[in-house]
């Protein structure tokens, strides 16, 4: 008798303990799925998600420069890295192992952008003027991820073939269950185009810190792009635009470029920054410079000096730009508004 009363006792214990364990369970479960699926409700969401630098400017793909011929790598320095950068650098036909950050780090940029749209598009309650500088730099940092992306996955623009070339996927929606064909490399410019026009009209002239985008930002980055278009007279129009609102320019005169990090991150010349993280083949104990390359620079040249580190053996480095370690490869600057 005692034996049932102790076996009915437990099987009673056994089953609040499973009940409790099971609904606990169940509120962590929903909780993680509340928050890993928030959707932004406030303008402040929306501000917090553009500020986030870690992933709207840290985006840059660091394919564009590991495949060119203005640095070189050591046998066996390349060898000690990984295979991806190895495939890169050599030129091999297939390079695309496993996923990629350089097509991954753009889009998610993207998927940003669009949540941000719909977000506005809800109708979140604030100041009309905060919301149209918010839609401004989403325009912006959508149109600058495709630009990275039209580099290194489309054809360069031809404007008799443009329209039949493979261009790349444009989502406009966040859900990234809906599934897109690939664009024609005329609809992947006019998009880019499109956004880089639109956000001039939205954007402000000046920002707390070049990590946001502003109206010369704007400007120059459309100034690139047509330039890439071959349109040269209007990336010409859109590059003074830009220089008439921003047009500072560095005396390296006043640079130590006895530092490894002359410039500092953010100089003078800075309209807009962006990183990559991925290329650590570029960083200066890796890349060298080509004998060919440094002949263009004069010894004697203050620039020279900024930009380079003798090292023994006549090899020379390329002096990095920050003491991150990150590489701004994909900058908006005055410098190159001007050339």
């Amino acid at each position: 008798m005692k034996f049932i009363c102790f076996f009915r006792c437990s099987r009673v214990l056994l089953w609040i303990v499973c009940t409790s364990v099971f609904f606990s369970c169940t509120e962590f479960l929903e909780k993680k799925a509340s928050s890993a699926f928030a959707l932004p409700e406030t303008l402040k969401d929306l501000r917090a998600m553009l500020d986030n630098e870690a992933q709207i400017n840290m985006f840059a793909p660091s394919l564009l420069e590991m495949g060119t011929d203005d640095i070189y790598v050591r046998p066996e320095v390349l060898k000690a890295r990984p295979q991806a950068e190895q495939l890169i650098y050599s030129w091999q036909q297939s390079i695309l192992r496993s996923e990629i950050a350089s097509w991954n780090l753009p889009y998610r940029v993207i998927m940003m952008s669009n949540v941000i749209f719909e977000a506005l598009d809800r109708g979140v309650e604030g100041r009309d003027a905060e919301k149209n500088i918010i839609r401004g730099e989403a325009l912006f940092v959508r149109a600058y991820a495709y630009l990275a992306l039209a580099q290194l996955y489309c054809n360069t623009y031809d404007e008799t073939t443009s329209s039949h070339d493979l261009g790349l996927p444009l989502r406009v929606v966040s859900d990234f269950n809906t599934i897109y064909a690939r664009s024609s490399v005329q609809e992947t410019y006019d998009l880019i185009v499109s956004d880089f026009k639109t956000a001039t009209e939205a954007l402000p002239e000046s920002v707390a810190l070049p990590t946001r985008p502003s109206k010369a930002a704007a400007y120059g980055a459309l100034a690139r792009t047509y330039l890439i278009m071959g349109r040269y007279d209007d990336a010409k129009n859109a590059a003074e635009s830009a220089l008439a609102i921003k047009n500072d320019l560095l005396d390296y005169n006043d640079l130590d470029a006895s530092s490894n990090f002359p410039f500092g991150v953010f100089h003078d010349e800075v309209i807009y920054n962006a990183y990559t993280t991925q290329g650590l083949l570029l960083v200066a104990s890796r890349a060298l410079i080509p004998d060919d390359l440094y002949a263009s620079y004069d010894e004697k040249t203050v620039e020279s000096n900024c930009f380079l580190i003798n090292q023994r053996m006549a090899t020379l480095f390329l002096k990095e730009i920050t003491a991150e370690g990150l590489l701004p490869i994909f900058q908006v600057s005055a410098r190159m508004n001007y050339t």
